[in-house]
């Protein structure tokens, strides 16, 4: 509003600049690195961005190929809906399932490459029961990740927020209490009866995973927290808190 005051335009109100043909060779390394070709070619497509059709090519095989990442992660979600229904706790999925569809413009703008679910200590053992049951197998990462041979889908089962198997140290950086944050966890339209976070908290938690689990190194992780703070839901459910 100061700059609108004195008449100058507000750098928001500014429409987003498409790359360059000759820019988008020296970008696509970078979208590459960071895992944003999906995204990227989703606003090339949208905003009929001009470049090579080698790297349009490329784009578009992976904003498709993310498309079909998501659907196949989606069916796997719903065969674990249904194979953990019978545990006590809540199943909650963190991270790209659950913010694929509602943040992002289209759910194939989001990469993954795995599923994070997080259940209570005393349903982990049932909950690993059901996974190998449905064929997956931990014999290959660790005692917390499962993957299925036919699919190459994974799935990290976690009792904690942030994975401390590894880096027990981040249970001394942040280690909030799980019964009050299952307790706050919404339905997940994709794959009910499986829940996840409350909005305001799963802000919280990716603003912790991005710093240490990632060092505030990925920008992935960093869109992420940047689309849930613009999403619809959130400003409703809590705009002061957020502020």
């Amino acid at each position: 509003p100061a700059r609108r005051a004195r008449g100058l335009d507000d750098p928001g109100d500014r429409p987003p600049r498409t790359p360059s043909p000759s820019a988008w060779e020296a970008l696509l390394p970078a979208l590459r690195r960071h895992r944003l070709r999906p995204l990227a070619g989703w606003a090339a497509r949208t905003r009929r961005a001009e470049m090579p059709e080698r790297i349009r090519g490329e784009l578009d095989g992976a904003y498709f190929g993310a498309g079909l990442r998501y659907e196949a992660l989606r069916r796997a979600l719903t065969q674990i809906a249904d194979a953990c229904a019978a545990l006590r706790g809540p199943v909650i999925v963190l991270k790209g399932p659950a913010l694929a569809a509602p943040c992002y413009p289209s759910p194939a703008c989001r990469p993954m490459e795995d599923v994070d679910l997080l259940v209570e200590a005393a349903d982990r053992p049932a909950a690993t029961r059901a996974l190998l049951a449905l064929g997956y197998t931990d014999r290959s990462f660790g005692p917390e990740d499962f993957r299925h041979p036919a699919t190459g889908i994974v799935v990290d089962l976690h009792t904690e927020l942030l994975n401390t198997t590894r880096l027990p140290l981040r249970r001394a950086a942040w280690q909030p209490q799980l019964a009050r944050w299952t307790a706050r966890s919404i339905p997940l339209p994709l794959a009910e009866p499986l829940r996840g976070l409350h909005p305001q908290d799963h802000l919280v938690y990716l603003c912790h995973h991005a710093w240490l689990h990632h060092g505030l190194r990925k920008p992935l992780a960093l869109l992420d927290i940047a689309l849930l703070l613009a999403a619809p839901e959130v400003s409703r459910l809590g705009k002061a808190w957020l502020r």
